[in-house]
């Protein structure tokens, strides 16, 4: 739940800090620029601000994705599209082409789930499942071509560091899907996969730094290791191999309904 409150918000005890995150035991404050502030805890998010303007992209990021954690669930810095109704999940240093990978499959008949932050959970079962994120996704005007005709029902409206937000065809409701498989993409395709697995994952947690800095730290690795033994995880050549290469591996190697 996410709360107004009036500014400013009272002192908090902190046991360690970080940055712009001041780590509590119940949780955590995260302060992103003058005049905004936002307490996390376990069942809450409450944000005071100075004077009242909209959000920032921060607001959906870091915060979003400490209050997962919190929560229980695994935030990871990629974005998730369903296809035949399962999910496959984008991850990779910035730069490699997450989104535009993501969009171009979207523009091929997938459906978006999560761009960027991506939360994962595990059902009843203990299987891997991928959670609804935001109702669109960031893209420059160049990445944004591979939606092709699939932009969505609303036009595109201009975020402050020059994306565009794009409403595509996403999954509906709240209903996770099931995970398929995870793509890390990279500059080196060949390289081999280390022997552990989780270890390639660590790396693609959201905030890495900081998520581990909570109290969580011993159930973010225990899903993590969960998570390497479930699903299947591929290294494919990143944004220097262009869409094109892309979409021919991923119709060469696994990709069947679109």
């Amino acid at each position: 739940m996410v709360k107004a409150a009036p500014w400013p918000l009272p002192p908090r005890a902190a046991r360690s800090h970080q940055g712009k995150i001041a780590f509590s035991d119940d949780g955590l404050r995260y302060v992103p620029e003058a005049g905004t502030a936002i307490d996390l805890y376990p069942d809450e998010m409450r944000v005071a601000q100075a004077v009242a303007r909209p959000l920032s992209p921060y607001f959906y990021g870091t915060a979003t994705g400490m209050m997962l954690a919190l929560h229980g669930l695994l935030p990871i810095h990629g974005s998730a599209v369903e296809i035949g109704g399962r999910a496959v999940l984008l991850c990779g240093a910035s730069g490699m082409g997450k989104s535009s990978f993501a969009a171009a499959l979207i523009g091929h008949g997938a459906r978006l789930i999560a761009d960027d932050l991506t939360a994962l959970s595990f059902d009843a079962a203990g299987a891997p499942c991928v959670l609804p994120g935001r109702t669109g996704m960031r893209l420059h005007r160049a990445a944004a071509a591979n939606l092709g005709a699939r932009t969505g029902a609303l036009p595109p409206t201009d975020e402050p560091d020059g994306k565009l937000w794009f409403t595509p065809p996403r999954i509906g409701g709240r209903a996770a899907a099931p995970l398929d498989r995870i793509l890390i993409l990279c500059e080196d395709a060949t390289r081999p996969l280390p022997r552990v697995l989780a270890s390639l994952l660590v790396g693609q947690l959201f905030r890495r730094n900081l998520l581990l800095g909570l109290d969580a730290r011993d159930s973010v690795y225990r899903m993590l290791r969960d998570l390497a033994d479930r699903v299947p995880i591929a290294r494919v050549e990143g944004i220097g191999g262009g869409v094109p290469a892309f979409l021919e591996a991923a119709r060469t190697q696994w990709l069947t309904e679109i």
